[in-house]
């Protein structure tokens, strides 16, 4: 008689994986040989259609869920009935393999052989509780493996975020900057305009100043000349005059 455990490798839900792993870690404890039939798997289609049509449909859900155990194909039960029995200590009673306890209502003594049992008893007890304390540790593990994931994850955002802020403050320093040396080349562009204008206007000024002397120097130029000429002709006609007395005398 094989103990058969259907599975499914991909769920990702990760009660329904945590209750797998309880089953499997609660048989490996109590050295139940057991067989993993993982309905995921495409070879186990009729694996799969044998444990739907075989096992209970839990409330909320239109099929029967993983995991599922068998005793060969006799139906055992759920997740729920397998914990519910192990809490009662009646794991192979409900695996079907061994007959169920049965308690009289009359008092009984004592024999060696209920000594015996209950010996068994407290040693599933005690493997029930250590199972119980390796799940709390690879939970506590789980936990903090998950944890140092988040951690990892916001450390890397965070350096994501100040790198695209590191980048942002360099953008607007070198538009800042930029901005900057526009207006200095603007300002120095405007003085170079300004003394460029002004030594314009200084040299215009110069050549009307030097125009407007060689003018007057023309007009007195003009006015000697004439005057000269003047004095020439008065001379001449007073010469003439001279003359012209001489003459007549």
């Amino acid at each position: 008689m094989v103990i058969k455990v259907y599975i499914s490798s991909v769920t990702g839900n990760s009660k329904m994986r945590k209750q797998q792993q309880h089953v499997q870690s609660t048989l490996e404890s109590f050295k139940i040989d057991f067989e993993n039939i993982d309905i995921s798997c495409p070879n186990n289609e009729e694996d799969k259609k044998f444990m739907r049509a075989n096992s209970k449909t839990p409330e909320g859900s239109t099929v029967p869920l993983p995991p599922q155990i068998f005793n060969e194909e006799e139906y055992c039960g759920d997740y729920e009935d397998f914990d519910l029995n192990v809490e009662d200590n009646l794991l192979y009673e409900f695996l079907k393999m061994a007959p169920q306890k049965k308690t009289s209502e009359a008092s009984v003594t004592v024999t060696g052989e209920e000594e015996e049992e209950e010996k068994k008893d407290e040693e599933k007890t005690e493997l029930i509780e250590e199972v119980g304390e390796k799940e709390e540790v690879k939970e506590k593990e789980d936990k903090e493996n998950e944890k140092n994931k988040t951690d990892s994850a916001d450390e890397k955002k965070e350096g994501e975020l100040e790198g695209e802020e590191k980048k942002e403050e360099d953008k607007k320093e070198g538009e800042t900057d930029k901005k900057v040396e526009g207006e200095e080349k603007k300002e120095e562009d405007k003085k170079d305009g300004e003394e460029e204008k002004k030594e314009d206007g200084e040299k215009k000024k110069e050549e009307d100043e030097k125009k407007e002397g060689e003018k007057k120097k023309d007009e007195t130029d003009s006015k000697v000349e004439s005057k000269d000429d003047k004095k020439l002709e008065d001379g001449e006609e007073k010469e003439e005059t001279k003359a012209e007395k001489k003459v007549t005398v």
